[in-house]
C-alpha cells in the first residue's frame, strides 16, 4: 500500500476520517492520492517547519473540538 492508498483508507473510515495527516515526500510532484492530506512537506525542509506544521494542525483540531 502506498501513501495515497493509506490516506484514502484513513479518510474512508469514520474513526480516522478527520485525523490530521502530514505527508513527507522527496517527490517534486506528489501523486494525486496524497492530495487529501492536510499538509504535504517536500524534502528537504527545516525541522522547525515540521514542528510548526504539526503544532498548527493540533491547535486547529483543538479549536474544532472545543
Amino acid at each position: 500500500m502506498d501513501g495515497g492508498a493509506l490516506i484514502e483508507h484513513l479518510r474512508s473510515n469514520p474513526r480516522s476520517a478527520d485525523l490530521p495527516i502530514v505527508v513527507v515526500t522527496g517527490e517534486r510532484n506528489p501523486t494525486a492520492g496524497v492530495s487529501k492530506a492536510n499538509v504535504i512537506l517536500a524534502k528537504p525542509f527545516l525541522q522547525s517547519t515540521l514542528v510548526e506544521t504539526v503544532n498548527g494542525l493540533l491547535e486547529e483540531r483543538e479549536l474544532k473540538a472545543g
